[in-house]
């Protein structure tokens, strides 16, 4: 018997395009005063309130809505983070080293 558990990758289908939630994380973390982003999916039941966020740590430097006009510039408009949270603490961390991106989805959308 096959059961199919989800994707292994952080490849999402969000109003028709495939985007990797990495390569959002690295346009943001590209920035100079990003120190870290992760990227997380939130999907809604019925599917029209589907959102992209972020948590992010940025420099005592600029502000979240500085980075919020950065992204709206870099990066096609379906693949600009609707809800943006910063976050002073380390970033929450799989066993492995790896960001846990289901801690990081319970601060964005709490």
């Amino acid at each position: 018997e096959f059961i199919f558990m989800g994707r292994a990758d952080d490849q999402i289908k969000y109003l028709g395009y495939r985007i990797e939630l990495g390569e959002i994380e690295a346009s943001l973390c590209a920035l100079p005063d990003v120190n870290e982003a992760v990227v997380v999916f939130h999907k809604s039941d019925d599917g029209a309130n589907d959102e992209i966020g972020v948590l992010i740590s940025v420099s005592e430097m600029t502000s979240i809505e500085a980075v919020k006009q950065r992204a709206k510039e870099l990066l096609p408009v379906y693949m600009v983070p609707s809800r943006f949270i910063e976050y002073k603490e380390n970033f929450p961390r799989t066993s492995n080293g790896k960001y846990d991106r289901k801690s990081a989805l319970v601060l964005v959308y709490n």
